[in-house]
Formats: C-alpha cells, structure tokens, sequence
C-alpha cells in the first residue's frame, strides 16, 4: 500500500458523507490536505466539499484559495466558478464571527 495514497482517505470521506456524518467527512479530507498540503487537488477536493455539503463557504474560500495558490493556471478557476462564488460569499460577510 502507498502510504501517500489519497484513495483511501477519498473513500472514507464519501463513506462518512453517505452515513450521513458530514464533520467526519470534512475530517478526512483535512487529513489529505494534511498528508498533501502541496498538491492543489486535496485543497479543491476540501474546498467543493464545503461548498456542495456543508455549505460553510468561509470555509470553501479558505480552502479554494489554497488551491489557488498551489495552481492558478488550473482550469477549475475560471470566471465565476466555485472560487468566485465562495469569495463573494466572504465579502457579503460569511466569515464575520
């Protein structure tokens, strides 16, 4: 087995979303953010994630953003796609506490 696998992690955050258990869900896909924190696809992977399920686009953006970094050229951006749709959701307030 590669321990650098995301599969694994993969199948076990659509197995927590299917029971119904979205913060486990998230959990693992952190955790492939962890375990890749330079691969642009976990950050995406995290960020649509928050943006389909849990609807905590502070989060999203958060995630999105790092993505972003990671990959600016990346086909996923383009012009109000899911990064822009989060980045507005911050500006109209979802992140103030």
């Amino acid at each position: 087995l590669d321990p650098l696998s995301l599969a694994p992690l993969e199948a076990l955050a659509t197995a927590a979303d299917v029971a119904g258990n979205e913060a486990r869900a998230v959990a693992w896909y952190e955790e492939a953010t962890e375990l890749q924190p330079e691969n642009p696809d976990t950050w995406y992977a995290l960020g649509l994630y928050h943006t389909l399920a849990t609807g905590d686009l502070c989060a999203a953006y958060q995630a999105f953003n790092a993505s972003y970094t990671l990959d600016p050229r990346s086909s996923r951006w383009p012009p109000d796609g899911p990064l822009d749709d989060a980045r507005e959701a911050v500006d109209d307030g979802a992140c103030e506490r």
